[in-house]
């Protein structure tokens, strides 16, 4: 019985450790594209006309370009001269973020 069990807990370990990797590229791939505001205020380094996310890590701005990164639901961006961090959520083409003062502005992917 037990040496029925072992190989079955390995490859239950396997299955979820692919899951939560898959899960947490999938939503960093969510983010690459041109956003557009559609409410709420510019939020610091985005700037009233949008952003534009790439695969390399690369985001441009109002403010210029700078480099981001997800961790769960967490979102980084870093410029020359400071580091911005956000919440975010991803819904029907639709980004939300949120900064530490808890203003929330409304993105849509073009």
């Amino acid at each position: 019985m037990k040496k029925r069990f072992l190989p079955f807990a390995l490859a239950l370990i396997m299955i979820f450790t692919l899951l939560s990797i898959s899960a947490c590229s999938s939503s960093k791939n969510q983010l690459i594209g041109e956003w557009e505001l559609l409410s709420g205020r510019s939020l610091y380094f985005f700037g009233s006309r949008g952003m534009e996310f790439f695969s390399d890590g690369t985001v441009y701005g109002d403010d210029g370009k700078g480099e981001w990164s997800v961790e769960g639901n967490k979102l980084t961006v870093k410029t020359n001269s400071k580091a911005y961090n956000f919440t975010y959520s991803i819904s029907d083409n639709k980004l939300t973020i949120t900064d530490s003062d808890d203003d929330t502005s409304d993105y849509k992917k073009k």
